[in-house]
This record gives C-alpha cells, structure tokens and sequence, in this order.
C-alpha cells in the first residue's frame, strides 16, 4: 500500500496506526475539533495503544453555539458561510489551536 494518508484503499484503523505512529515518533500532541463527524475522528484514535502518548484533547461542537463559545467561531462567518464551510472549519482550527495548545505542538 502507499504511504499516502489520503489512499482510500487503507483502513480507518491502518490510518490511525499511522498517524498514532508518526505522532509519537516526533513528540507531537494532537487536539481534535470536530463538527458533523460527531467524534468518529477522536473515537477512532482513542482505539490505538497509547493514545494518552500523542491526543490531548477532543471537542465535538456540532451546535453553532458550542462553534462559538468553545472555539470562538465568529456568528458572522457562520450566517454568512453555514456550519459546514471551509471558512468555519478554519476558525474551527484557529480556536482550538489558540484555546488549547497547553505548551505542546498540535497538528490538525
């Protein structure tokens, strides 16, 4: 299989190896915030060995207002966008990376 994390042909479970893995190698912590996923992001890591090694944190906001009290999500980009654009999700990243960085490196 490639080592391509965007190959279909893997598994969830393969791809959660992967990222647990490459996560752990470098010493980096990853914080989660979901939406529409309802956490199928996070429980799927929460599943591999070691999680507490390489997950701090993971925030399921699937209301507007969670988006914007959790994450500070602007209710203009939301009125303007919807909960489920590009613009969001990037205010969705900037406030957890901002809220919850805690000292250690975070991916998304």
């Amino acid at each position: 299989m490639s080592n391509n994390p965007y190959n279909q042909a893997k598994t969830t479970g393969e791809l959660t190896k992967q990222v647990a893995s490459a996560l752990i190698d470098r010493r980096l912590r990853l914080t989660t915030a979901e939406s529409c996923t309802g956490g199928s992001l996070a429980a799927a890591l929460c599943a591999e060995a070691d999680t507490a090694a390489f997950y701090d944190i993971g925030l399921i906001t699937f209301s507007d207002r969670a988006k914007q009290k959790l994450l500070g999500v602007n209710a203009s980009t939301l009125e303007k966008y919807s909960a489920v654009s590009r613009q969001t999700v990037e205010e969705m990243s900037t406030g957890a990376l901002a809220r919850f960085r805690g000292g250690y490196q975070h991916c998304y």
